[in-house]
C-alpha cells in the first residue's frame, strides 16, 4: 500500500494479509480501518526518519569537509619513502621490545622457580633462626650471670683499693708528723745560726732579705748590719755582714729577673683576638693586655712611668686559674712631653725587655721569643688622664697596632 516498500510496510501488510485470512467475521471492518491507521502513522514516522537521516548526513559532511582538506594537504607533504622508513623503524622497534619482552617473562619464569624454592626453604630456614635465638637467650643469660659475677668482684676490689688508700694517707701522715718532729729536735739539737752563705755563695734566702729591706726604704749601705741586728734581737746568729756591693749586685739581679720574668709573661700567647679587617670579622690567639702611662715634672726633668696589665699565673699554686696583674715597666726620663716621645720611650723600653728576655735561659728552654710588635699586636687597649698628649699617645699606639696586624 501507499508504494511504500520498507520493511515496516512489509511487516504491516503481512499482518493485513492475515487479518483477511482470518475467521473473525464482522470485526473485519474494524481490523483494516485500524491497521489503516497504524500504517499512516508509521509512513509519517518513516519519512521524518529519513528527512532527519538526511540532514545529519550533511551536518557530518559539513563538519568533516575541512578536516579532510587539512589531512589531504598533510598527506601531499608527506613522502611516501619516510612513511616507509618510519614504518620500518617503527617494525624494529617492536619487534625489539618483542624480543626483550620475551626475555624478562624468561627471567620472570626463573624468578618463579626461585621464588618457589624459597617459599619452600622459608619454614627450614625460620626453624633455624628460632633455635638460633634460642641460643642467643641461653648464651646472653650465661654471659649476665659471668658480669654479675665480674662486677661484685670489682665492687669487692674497689672496697678494698679504698681501704688500702686510707691506710695509706693515714701513713703518710704519719711519717710526715715523724720527720717534722725530727727536724724540730734536730733543730732544737743545734745552735741557732742563720747562714746567708754556702760554700762562699750567697743563699736565696739572703738576696730576697737584702732586696726587700732595699725596697721599704734601707740604706744599702746599712742592710747588712741591719740583717745582724735584727737576728741578735731574735736571738739567731748571723755568720756574715753583707756589703754594700753585694746588696747593689741582689738589687740589681732581682731587677734584671723581674725584666725577665715580665717578657715571659708578655711572650706567652693563650688567648684569642678579635678584630674586623675589611668588613671581615678575623680571630686570632694573643695574649690580652693593656697598658697606661703618666708623667710629671721634677726640677725641670720628665719622669715617665709605663704601667702593663697581663693575665699572670701564681706559680706557687698552680692549679688557680690566671688573674689580671698590674705590672710596671719601670720610670724613665724623657727629653720633652710630645706624644711621639713618650710612644718612642715606651718602644725603646720595651726593647731592652725584649733583649733581656731573648737572651735568658728562660726563654732558651721554653722556646719562646718576644718581639716589640708583640706588644702592640696583643694590645687590646689603654688608659690614662684627658690631657692632649695622652689621647694623642693612644692614637699613635692604635696605628702602631693596626700597622702591626696588617704585616
Amino acid at each position: 500500500m501507499y508504494g511504500i516498500t520498507t520493511p515496516l510496510h512489509y511487516q504491516h501488510s503481512l499482518i493485513f494479509i492475515y487479518l483477511i485470512t482470518s475467521n473473525n467475521g464482522p470485526n473485519i471492518q474494524e481490523n483494516c480501518e485500524t491497521w489503516s491507521q497504524s500504517c499512516r502513522n508509521n509512513l509519517v514516522l518513516a519519512q521524518y526518519t529519513i528527512k532527519l537521516q538526511h540532514a545529519t548526513k550533511k551536518n557530518i559532511q559539513k563538519i568533516l569537509s575541512p578536516k579532510k582538506q587539512k589531512l589531504e594537504s598533510q598527506l601531499k607533504d608527506i613522502s611516501i619513502p619516510i612513511c616507509i622508513k618510519k614504518a620500518k623503524i617503527a617494525t624494529s622497534k617492536y619487534w625489539n621490545e618483542w624480543k626483550q619482552t620475551r626475555q624478562l617473562e624468561k627471567l620472570n619464569a626463573v624468578h618463579k622457580v626461585d621464588l618457589k624454592k624459597l617459599k619452600e626453604e622459608n619454614p627450614r630456614l625460620a626453624q633455624e633462626l628460632e633455635a638460633s635465638q634460642k641460643e642467643v637467650m641461653v648464651m646472653e643469660e650465661d654471659v649476665k650471670i659471668v658480669i654479675d659475677a665480674f662486677q661484685q668482684q670489682i665492687f669487692l676490689l674497689n672496697k678494698e683499693r679504698y681501704k688500702f688508700q686510707k691506710q695509706k694517707v693515714q701513713l703518710k701522715k704519719k711519717c710526715e708528723e715523724i720527720l717534722r718532729l725530727k727536724k724540730a729536735i734536730r733543730m732544737q739539737a743545734q745552735k741557732h745560726i742563720f747562714k746567708l752563705t754556702t760554700w762562699g755563695v750567697y743563699t736565696k734566702q739572703a738576696h730576697v732579705m737584702a732586696c726587700y729591706l732595699a725596697s721599704v726604704g734601707t740604706t744599702e749601705k746599712k742592710i747588712g748590719e741591719t740583717i745582724k741586728t735584727i737576728g741578735k734581737i731574735m736571738n739567731v746568729e748571723v755568720n756574715h755582714v753583707m756589703s754594700l756591693w753585694t746588696v747593689e749586685c741582689a738589687v740589681l739581679e732581682s731587677g734584671i729577673a723581674a725584666e725577665i720574668q715580665l717578657g715571659y709573661e708578655l711572650a706567652k700567647s693563650n688567648s684569642k683576638f678579635l678584630f674586623i679587617l675589611y668588613n671581615t670579622l678575623l680571630m686570632m690567639e694573643t695574649q690580652e693586655l693593656t697598658y697606661s702611662s703618666d708623667s710629671t715634672f721634677h726640677r725641670h726633668i720628665e719622669y715617665e712611668v709605663h704601667t702593663v696589665v697581663v693575665q699572670i699565673i701564681d706559680y706557687t699554686k698552680a692549679d688557680m686559674a690566671p688573674e689580671w696583674k698590674s705590672c710596671s715597666l719601670g720610670i724613665g726620663t724623657l727629653t720633652n712631653h710630645t706624644s711621639q716621645t713618650q710612644v718612642d720611650g715606651l718602644r725603646k723600653r720595651l726593647e731592652e725587655i725584649a733583649k733581656i728576655f731573648n737572651e735568658s735561659p728562660l726563654a732558651k728552654r721554653e722556646g719562646l721569643i718576644f718581639k716589640v710588635n708583640d706588644f702592640a699586636y696583643k694590645l687590646i687597649g689603654t688608659s690614662g688622664d684627658h690631657a692632649a698628649d695622652q689621647k694623642k699617645s693612644h692614637a699613635i699606639l692604635k696605628e702602631w697596632k693596626l700597622k702591626v696586624i696588617l704585616q
